[in-house]
């Protein structure tokens, strides 16, 4: 998307969701340069909730709301795709945790 994103955050869109971090989309820049533009949803890589242990999903998150959550105008998502019954029950659960524990991340 990141060619094209002058000529999305020139629509009238309100938001923009499926941010691929393997695809190359960096949420930092992309809410540096349309967030005061575009609400910003997703950006967890589902390959590492699906690999990764609890810590470092923990991390993930943490690094993630750290650069997305700021001023508002995020909504914590997986980057695409949903949910399913083949990802490891604990890495589900560390994600959750993780976001519940960042309480009200708008700030």
């Amino acid at each position: 998307l990141t060619p094209i994103l002058p000529d999305l955050a020139s629509l009238p869109l309100d938001g923009l969701q499926c941010l691929e971090p393997a695809a190359g989309m960096d949420i930092g820049a992309v809410k540096q340069e349309y967030g005061q533009r575009l609400c910003l949803m997703g950006n967890f890589d589902l390959e590492l909730l699906a690999t990764g242990s609890p810590e470092t999903i923990n991390a993930a998150v943490n690094r993630l709301l750290a650069v997305a959550a700021p001023g508002g105008g995020y909504i914590f998502s997986t980057s695409s795709g949903v949910l399913n019954a083949d990802l490891p029950l604990a890495n589900v659960l560390a994600l959750y945790q993780a976001v519940a524990a960042a309480g009200n991340y708008q700030q």
